[in-house]
């Protein structure tokens, strides 16, 4: 089906009908609230008439561009302009080619999380653009491209869309507050801005709405952030839906089914002289249903020589296999797991030497790097499984993951500049975290997709 509808609300259909006067325009807003539906649409009306060739979309990276604003669950720029868009190259820089109503326009696609990225545009005068997850940017990519546009004057159109955060935030300060203090001095100043919730998105049913609102703890973070649209300071502990209630999250190792399990992977963070290394082993059931942790453990680094390290990673992969990996089916058949490994990327040789030790232990594992995707990221991932009754721990076998959970808390400091930082001072397990933290990481969209 090409083309599709997409309804709005009245204060969706607002925004769009000052969109087409202002030169800037932000939309605000929480979790499934419909901002990139609207700023897609909002930007397919002002390329059909930019006056200039070359134009923008972009996110935290190219990737973050394509899923929310080309695609956009079915109602980004491939649905608006289908039969009129092919994907290309423009200079090298990927993009799309547009027959808009006044002739051929081209998209380029750029990332903007990093320092560098504002080089990426640098040399070009862009008319229409949209940056999604526009706070996650990099302030000066966010400058950069405010500054190719200035050529159009008032007939340039910049669109952006982001997720609260703190209110000190740089992007709060700096963007938002500066053009409404310019808005509030000139009506005429050309800035459109609001905030929108879930409740505006037309697209979801009140049981749509329901049932995601009781994957999501009242009273914490991310339902003031991603349900309220709030901008709220991160404070207190990070995995307050576990640490709250932590016995909700426990289960008895004698009652568990381990043959549910069907993919099985351990973290390995390492510890410098006076730290510590982690190792954590998660399961799946089916379709990344639900995640149980199967044991975690620490190993002090002070001291330790690699090859005692290797034993005791060895030992600890070995006692999985024995527990987990060996599987009778109900025709009476056995099937072995393989464990696949994800070690923090920034100990290479440790890495190798896991290897070797492996293949002399005849450990059925495979070992890689960890993606390490950002922090917050994975913080949040673990909230959301949290939140949806997806998670539990083995109560025996968990001690260190389970008080690194406990004690995990947000950089009070940090906070106070607007960032949201997991301390890590020693004062908390963090390493145990980052271990538990590699095994589901990969996997993040697809467990987001299975609540």
């Amino acid at each position: 089906m090409k083309n599709i509808p997409c309804a709005f609300s009245p204060k969706e259909k607002k925004y769009l009908l000052n969109s087409k006067e202002c030169w800037l325009n932000i939309l605000k807003g929480g979790m499934r609230a419909g901002k990139n539906v609207v700023n897609s649409f909002a930007f397919c009306l002002a390329l059909e008439t930019s006056p200039s060739y070359v134009n923008l979309i972009a996110g935290v990276d190219q990737a973050a561009a394509r899923i929310n604003i080309m695609e956009c669950d079915g109602f980004g720029v491939l649905n608006y302009f289908h039969g009129r868009i092919r994907p290309g190259k423009f200079e090298g820089k990927d993009a799309y080619y547009v027959q808009a109503k006044v002739g051929e326009r081209v998209i380029i696609v750029a990332g903007g999380r990093k320092v560098s990225d504002a080089a990426y545009i640098k040399g070009y005068t862009i008319a229409v653009a949209y940056i999604t997850e526009s706070n996650e940017c990099h302030p000066d990519f966010i400058e950069m491209v405010l500054t190719r546009t200035w050529s159009f004057g008032n007939r340039r159109r910049v669109f952006m869309d982001l997720n609260p955060k703190a209110p000190n935030h740089w992007f709060n300060e700096k963007v938002i507050n500066r053009h409404l203090d310019e808005q509030r001095k000139d009506s005429t100043y050309g800035f459109n801005f609001d905030t929108v919730t879930m409740a505006d998105n037309m697209s979801l049913s009140n049981e749509t709405i329901r049932s995601i609102l009781k994957t999501i703890q009242r009273g914490s973070i991310e339902w003031d952030r991603n349900v309220l649209g709030l901008d709220k300071v991160a404070e207190g502990l990070c995995f307050s839906p576990f640490a709250k209630h932590i016995e909700d999250f426990l289960i008895d190792k004698d009652k568990f089914d381990k043959n549910s399990i069907v993919n099985i992977a351990v973290g390995v963070d390492w510890g410098g002289n006076g730290s510590q290394h982690t190792f954590v082993c998660r399961g799946y059931t089916s379709n990344y249903r639900e995640v149980i942790f199967l044991a975690s453990e620490i190993v002090i680094a002070k001291g330790l020589t690699p090859d005692e390290l290797y034993k005791k990673y060895v030992e600890f992969v070995q006692k999985m296999n024995t527990e987990y990996c060996l599987h009778l089916n109900p025709n009476g058949t056995r099937i072995r797991l393989k464990i696949s490994t994800f070690a923090d990327s920034a100990e290479q040789t440790l890495i190798n030497g896991l290897r070797v030790a492996s293949k002399r232990a005849y450990l059925n594992n495979e070992i890689y790097n960890a993606a390490k995707r950002p922090i917050n990221d994975r913080i949040r991932l673990i909230n959301l499984l949290c939140g949806q009754h997806r998670v539990k721990l083995i109560k025996q076998d968990t001690k260190s993951l389970q008080d690194a959970w406990s004690t995990a808390v947000w950089d009070s400091k940090e906070a106070e500049l607007g960032n949201d930082v997991r301390l890590d001072n020693g004062t908390s397990d963090i390493d145990t975290c980052d271990a538990a933290e590699y095994t589901i990481e990969r996997d993040l969209e697809k467990l987001q997709a299975m609540g």
